[in-house]
């Protein structure tokens, strides 16, 4: 099996999706066949305290949901940590934190997954270390991060065959729930996302659920992460755009 060249984590849907209010509040259920368009945010709070501003396509000033919103974006991925720091980097993502970002989603009337990481700070194949309060308990020893960065063409088709696969064994619905491509390379980026879109759609059934980006808002000035979908001038880049397509 090939490797994956971007950040991506297929999972089976094991995960909380909450019901979408519209912006003024009123109850909105949003059916689960509305595919969905999904962005991981967990850096905004922090990015906000910090006094980062947020721009449109057109240069004005604006909450990051509407800028996102505005790009096709439906749904978003919060990271919960259990016992974090106030660390800019790897603290925040407390619950409290996480609740309030949830709520002021849902009045963007979008969908929210929860994605819980069992520690204080990040949980992901390349870390896993316990909440101090756990250190006591023994676990087995969850995956390598997997090097290199092939072109996502080379790899895409797998990608496919990987989520129909799953399907077809376990007879669940799958998301990609964490994808994202290098920001200094918008046009490759972009491309790709319209590949991963199109392969998720593709799974039979309507069992294809939707397709996550992870922090695309987190811009490199701000967190030093090169795999955002942001600027240096506070604007989404047209790797966004791609959530647009259909």
């Amino acid at each position: 099996m090939k490797t994956l060249p971007i950040r991506i984590h297929v999972i089976l849907l094991s995960v909380i999706l909450l019901a979408g209010c519209s912006k003024e509040g009123t109850s909105q259920n949003l059916p689960i066949s509305v595919f969905a368009k999904g962005t991981d945010i967990s850096w905004l709070p922090q990015m906000e305290a910090t006094g980062y501003k947020f721009y449109s396509d057109n240069g004005v000033e604006e909450d990051c949901f509407k800028i996102l919103k505005g790009h096709g974006i439906n749904s978003i991925r919060l990271r919960t940590f259990v016992n974090p720091s106030d660390d800019k980097a790897s603290g925040h993502c407390s619950k409290e934190e996480t609740v309030a970002i949830a709520v002021r989603a849902q009045k963007w009337g979008m969908k929210v997954m929860i994605n819980f990481h069992y520690s204080d700070t990040w949980a992901d194949p390349g870390h896993q270390k316990k909440p101090k309060a756990w250190e006591g308990h023994d676990f087995p020893t969850y995956p390598f991060w997997l090097e290199g960065k092939p072109d996502y063409t080379l790899s895409v088709d797998d990608l496919g065959k990987n989520l129909n696969d799953m399907v077809s064994r376990y007879g669940k619905e799958v998301m990609v729930v964490e994808v994202g491509g290098e920001d200094n390379k918008v046009q490759n980026t972009y491309d790709m996302l319209i590949a991963v879109l199109k392969k998720v759609k593709e799974v039979p059934n309507g069992k294809g659920l939707g397709v996550f980006y992870w922090e695309p808002q987190g811009a490199r000035s701000w967190s030093h992460y090169g795999l955002c979908a942001w600027g240096d001038d506070g604007k989404p880049t047209k790797a966004m755009d791609a959530f647009l397509e259909e």
